[in-house]
């Protein structure tokens, strides 16, 4: 079907020949590898980077009126408070400062909120965790949550959620 003839023919024969043909296979190659080349797009350009200013970073954008804001990372030792629901959430209220922190799920929300289900009065707990933020709102995640106000029909003394 397709002889050497037809295609390779007009190139000759022998060393000479063959040397064309090579040459000719080196071009052909070439010239696709250049025009693949130059019908690629080049690669998008990322959008800018937004500078942001200093009163940015110290405004949070959703705070609610009366809420203190504390930096991410703070760290909290031993501060009385109390817990409540809001929304289907555990919220600490500090009480010697304006705020309140949402509690990040962990095992010692959940024991918390065991002892919340369990009590009807608000005991005051002393709470130790790392603050951190999301949007402008604090959130706690609770390492260390004492009982400090017994329960009126129980034991007394302080307990404990490790």
């Amino acid at each position: 079907m397709f002889g050497q003839g037809k295609i390779w023919g007009g190139l000759g024969t022998g060393a000479a020949g063959r040397l064309r043909r090579g040459l000719a296979v080196v071009a052909a190659t070439a010239l696709i590898g250049f025009t693949a080349g130059w019908t690629q797009t080049a690669p998008p350009t990322p959008p800018p980077l937004r500078s942001l200013d200093a009163a940015a970073l110290q405004t949070p954008r959703s705070a609610p009126a009366g809420w203190t804001h504390v930096r991410e990372g703070t760290e909290l030792t031993s501060v009385r408070g109390s817990f409540g629901m809001e929304k289907g959430r555990i919220l600490f209220f500090p009480s010697q400062a304006d705020g309140r922190y949402i509690g990040l799920e962990n095992l010692n929300l959940e024991r918390i909120a065991a002892e919340l289900a369990s009590s009807p009065s608000q005991p005051e707990w002393s709470v130790s965790g790392t603050v951190t933020e999301f949007r402008g709102t604090n959130y706690l995640l609770v390492r260390r949550a004492i009982l400090s106000q017994s329960v009126p029909g129980e034991g007394t003394g302080p307990r404990k959620t490790p």
